[in-house]
């Protein structure tokens, strides 16, 4: 029988979150508030995902399926497709940390911190196309294309001054 502790309550509140934010992206829900959850929640997977697996694993198996089919629906800014490719890969390793990977992901968020700080017209948060539209309700399609991410080298530091807020990652993301 489960405990009542305060991590298995984390869990529990967790799993409601995700819960309904994966039924509403499975039914096509692609609005702002919507996508918006997506890195609240994938951040605190990282955090509890490795215990949510043990009392909730088949609930998060649906929930993975998911996030794995909108991983590339183009209405995803650069940041919630980060979040949700970072979530995939940390679950298939068993939710252990391992450097390597958590070093890709922090250079990639440092150097789209870094490329946002540079550019002010660059928004973290919408994609192509959506930035600054008075009104939009919903998240158009991107009219510049497909994200695609480049592997490149990630050793500074001083980038991570630009953007304390997030995480980094070895790689960077750019329009084609």
């Amino acid at each position: 029988m489960l405990e009542n502790t305060p991590r298995l309550r984390e869990c529990r509140e967790l799993l409601t979150q995700l819960e309904t934010l994966c039924a509403s992206v499975y039914d096509g829900d692609r609005e702002v508030s919507t996508l918006s959850n997506i890195t609240v929640v994938c951040n605190l997977l990282k955090e509890l995902g490795g215990n949510m697996d043990i009392y909730f694993e088949a609930k998060l198996d649906w929930c993975y399926g998911v996030f794995c089919n909108v991983s590339g629906a183009d209405e995803l800014s650069v940041v919630e497709r980060l979040s949700i490719l970072e979530v995939i890969d940390v679950r298939s390793m068993g939710w252990k940390e391992d450097r390597a990977v958590k070093k890709y992901y922090n250079c990639k968020y440092e150097k789209l911190c870094a490329q946002s700080a540079e550019n002010n017209d660059v928004s973290l948060e919408q994609p192509p196309g959506v930035r600054d539209q008075p009104g939009a309700e919903k998240r158009a399609a991107s009219s510049s294309g497909n994200w695609q991410i480049r592997k490149r080298d990630c050793n500074s530091n001083s980038q991570r001054d630009n953007c304390r807020s997030r995480r980094t990652s070895e790689n960077t993301v750019v329009t084609s």
